[in-house]
């Protein structure tokens, strides 16, 4: 009688019997070796589980602190007695302290370092408040966060100068750190922030036509953003063309991008319109 068709399913379970086989044939004569391995995949399992939860402790943890030191900052700086106004603020440091050390490499523990340079600040402890922004600026991981830790270095220098030496040396200091600011931070608000710092020092030194420059600079630059604003939003209005959906959301965001960057740099262009009227009057 001859013997009916094999068929692909018959074919398909003989062929994982077959290998089962092979596989049960394996572990026996390699047994040692096998549990290395699953002693090895358990390690690693155990590990990186071990790994998440010590990287989500250290989150929770290093925020609980820095709300409790940008908390205790704020009443600090509603505080109208002095004394308990300093105390509130050293506070503050305290925690921003505790913070770096024992999370130093935490994102918290980076915000924590420009907290402490502000309560420093605010306390008048330029020196110190100098230190806390250079060592933001030193961990910072972006050119804005570093443009704006040398926008808060330079007021430092400048209310050192004023409060405790007439050194001319120092606003040379807060220059240069208004020059990084300008220099990490194009195209962002933080540019015309440390502009706006950089003229006030030139005028400090009696160097008004630098000044005028600098807030002429500010005037020109609002009015060709608002060119550029002008353009993108004529070529998304246009029916000349047929721009394909990608172009359309590019314009979209370039001009969302422009929109945000014009009501940034508009208080900035009026207080450049101010001084410029009040040097030019003075020249009078």
């Amino acid at each position: 009688m001859a013997k009916g068709k094999i068929t692909r399913r018959q074919l398909k379970e003989d062929e994982i019997r077959t290998f089962g086989m092979k596989l049960y044939t394996f572990i026996r004569e390699n047994i040692r070796l096998c549990l290395i391995i699953l002693a090895a995949l358990v390690v690693v399992i155990i590990s990186v589980k071990i790994y998440s939860y010590r990287q989500d402790m250290v989150l929770r943890e290093s925020n609980q602190l820095f709300t409790w030191a940008i908390n205790i900052f704020e009443n600090g700086l509603m505080e109208t007695d002095q004394t308990k106004r300093e105390a509130e603020l050293r506070q503050a440091i305290g925690y921003a302290e505790q913070l770096v050390d024992e999370f130093p490499k935490s994102k918290a523990a980076r915000q924590a370092r420009y907290l402490q340079g502000n309560a420093y600040y605010f306390m008048s402890d330029f020196d110190r408040a100098i230190s806390s922004f250079q060592h933001y600026i030193d961990t910072a991981q972006t050119n804005e966060d570093r443009a704006k830790g040398y926008v808060a270095l330079g007021y430092s220098f400048e209310d050192r100068f004023f409060y405790n030496e007439q050194d001319q040396s120092i606003l040379r200091q807060a220059e240069k750190a208004y020059d990084q600011a300008i220099e990490l931070g194009k195209e962002t608000y933080i540019e015309y922030q440390a502009l706006l710092c950089k003229a006030r020092l030139l005028e400090l030194r009696y160097k008004n036509t630098e000044a005028m420059e600098i807030y002429e600079k500010i005037i020109a630059d609002r009015e060709q953003l608002k060119l550029k604003m002008a353009k993108t939003s004529s070529v998304q209005d246009s029916g000349t063309d047929e721009p394909t959906q990608w172009s359309q959301k590019s314009q979209a965001e370039m001009l969302s991008q422009q929109i945000k960057m014009l009501m940034d740099l508009f208080s900035f262009a009026k207080t450049a319109e101010l001084n410029l009227d009040r040097l030019k009057g003075e020249k009078i």
